[in-house]
């Protein structure tokens, strides 16, 4: 058997992500790259932050705790909010993944933009 994606899948032109910053360095002969096309953070790690991930570094191989429940409560906290009513996810479109998966049944059109 073999899968296949909807035509008009099929049919998307190809994603061709943008050129590293060493690429652009090189191509244009410049000492000095400021890349914005992916997200970066241009102001780079928030003071304080990597001596808390180096202080840490010696338990990174643990997985992560799966309710989030420590930084819910203090987001509860200082949005004046119940823990219970925010949701942590890695991205938007894991909780829109969430989403569907505890409102959208089989059989139901849902519209996503």
């Amino acid at each position: 058997m073999s899968l296949k994606a909807k035509k008009w899948i099929m049919d998307l032109p190809e994603y061709i992500p943008g050129r590293t910053i060493e690429e652009i360095k090189k191509k244009y002969g410049l000492k000095e790259v400021h890349k914005m096309a992916s997200n970066e953070n241009l102001y780079g790690l928030a003071p304080g932050l990597a001596g808390r991930i180096f202080k840490d570094i010696e338990n990174i191989y643990y997985y992560p705790e799966g309710d989030c429940s420590e930084i819910r409560d203090k987001l509860g906290k200082v949005y004046d909010v119940p823990a219970g009513n925010i949701i942590i996810g890695s991205g938007s479109d894991q909780i829109i993944e969430m989403i569907c998966d505890s409102f959208v049944g089989p059989g139901d059109n849902v519209v996503i933009a």
